[in-house]
């Protein structure tokens, strides 16, 4: 058991570490804008 302890920590700092999926989008989506902008 105490294996399963240990992954369930180590799940819990990788989601802590992991950035907000809506920042990420927004982000990504600024970005095309921009190169749209620019190749036009």
């Amino acid at each position: 058991m105490a294996d399963l302890d240990e992954l369930r920590r180590t799940l819990r700092a990788q989601e802590a570490l992991a950035p907000d999926p809506g920042a990420v989008l927004a982000a990504a989506l600024r970005q095309l804008r921009r190169r749209g902008r620019g190749s036009r």
